[in-house]
């Protein structure tokens, strides 16, 4: 799941969740898992069996696609030129201008100059 949720934000790779099915993705997943697997203990070869790795990605994958709503990218992107937008104001000057004309840090006259 660490591995699908670290795709989630790369549009690049995985634009829609229904890209979870392609081989290509699917081998991209069962080599990052393989690489993160680390056994609970030490096995012995002998002993031990070896999760079938592609098996439990394919499993999860067809799961979360299951699950999963799409909601679809939205940009919007303004035509023409910007009118709109945000004029930076100094936090002393805007409290110089609320107490009255008296700022700690500003003396008054610079404080209701125009910017």
């Amino acid at each position: 799941m660490e591995v699908i949720r670290k795709l989630e934000n790369q549009p690049a790779i995985l634009p829609t969740i229904e890209y979870l099915k392609k081989p290509e993705i699917q081998v991209a997943i069962v080599k990052a898992v393989e690489e993160q697997y680390r056994p609970a203990q030490l096995e012995l070869e002998a002993v031990g069996e070896k999760p079938d790795i592609a098996a439990v990605v394919a499993k999860t994958s067809d799961l979360v696609t299951q699950q999963t709503i799409a909601i679809p990218r939205i940009l919007a992107v303004p035509r023409g030129e910007v009118k709109a937008g945000f004029k930076l104001v100094h936090a002393c000057a805007c409290l110089s201008e609320i107490s009255g004309g008296v700022g700690r840090t500003m003396d008054s006259t610079s404080a209701h100059q125009p910017a």
